[in-house]
């Protein structure tokens, strides 16, 4: 709820178990691309993820460092748009699922509009959890 008030457009949640799926440089240069190509109507950008049904992806040459999701699961390192944020705390209070299982139904109902960074930017580390 403290970004939404910081007057940024836009806004990262990192875990902390995250591993870049490339270099550092790459990962980074990777990212950027990602957020560049983000449509304005976009509400978040998935950095990682997991358990998609690659058979519903909408892939776009306009966008080929994005893909459309579809419903998946992963909330290690996500991009919000303020106003995906907004959309998420009206319809996700009170909790009714686990962080995952609601922004995945919200997805795959069409509420929320969201990409999956292509490649993927970060991994999480099993180790840790």
């Amino acid at each position: 709820v403290y970004a939404l008030h910081t007057g940024h457009e836009r806004f990262a949640i990192f875990e902390d178990d995250l591993v870049p799926a490339a270099c550092y440089v790459e990962a980074n240069r990777q990212m950027q691309v990602a957020l560049d190509e983000l449509p304005l109507s976009a509400d978040l950008l998935y950095l990682e993820y997991c358990n998609e049904d690659c058979s519903k992806l909408a892939y776009s040459n306009r966008h080929p460092n994005l893909v459309r999701a579809h419903a998946p699961y992963g909330t290690a390192a996500i991009v919000f748009t303020r106003k995906g944020a907004q959309k998420i705390l009206r319809r996700c209070r009170p909790v009714w699922l686990s962080i995952d299982g609601m922004y995945r139904e919200l997805i795959s109902q069409g509420t929320i509009e969201a990409y999956l960074s292509h490649p993927v930017v970060f991994f999480q580390d099993r180790k840790w959890g």
